[in-house]
């Protein structure tokens, strides 16, 4: 039996570029895509008891992933007990550290430069212009398309065997690959 797979990415033009890993699955029966932010806390949370597995994406920080339309979170720690026992992805700068702080297995992101003003609040630099960085983006999203149904380990190695580059954000980027076992301790 095929796993059912939940999309919760928020509707942002920031992150349109993260589209790119689930919308070959549009179509596709046992895929559930949420991009809409104005669904409420418990239909979320119907989705996600319904589903094998919960992709993540968008922007956030260590307490969730953010809510760009209603401002707050989207997902926060009130969903631990329906994400606890499914399999996770969470691509949102510092989703790690939400995931590490409830004991959670997975493949999460810790920061994540995404765009030209997080890379020089991060670097204090800008290695990468505007074009650049969504092209950086781009083969990103494109690296995790390429690997979604696999496990988080196999997830890390393909992104990083395809997500490769000696500019500064790559590199950052590429450390912030993160794989959590079951009691969400890096592996």
């Amino acid at each position: 039996m095929r796993k059912k797979v939940l999309v919760i990415h928020p509707s942002d033009k920031s992150t349109t570029f993260l589209n790119i890993i689930y919308e070959k699955h549009l179509s596709d029966k046992n895929w559930t895509i949420v991009n809409n932010c104005n669904i409420s806390k418990q239909e979320l949370k119907d989705l996600i008891e319904a589903h094998d597995k919960v992709i993540m994406m968008g922007h956030g920080t260590p307490y969730g992933l953010i809510n760009p339309q209603k401002g707050g979170f989207l997902v926060d720690p009130t969903f631990v007990p329906y994400l606890k026992e499914k399999e996770t992805i969470s691509i949102w700068c510092h989703s790690n550290m939400f995931f590490e702080r409830f004991g959670m297995k997975g493949f999460h992101t810790g920061m994540i430069i995404s765009e030209v003003a997080e890379a020089d609040f991060v670097l204090d630099k800008t290695p990468l212009n505007k074009k650049e960085t969504l092209e950086n983006m781009i083969m990103f999203s494109k690296a995790l398309r390429d690997c979604i149904s696999k496990t988080p380990n196999q997830m890390r190695k393909h992104v990083l065997d395809n997500y490769v580059g000696e500019d500064e954000v790559t590199q950052y980027n590429r450390a912030n690959i993160i794989v959590l076992d079951k009691n969400g301790k890096r592996v």
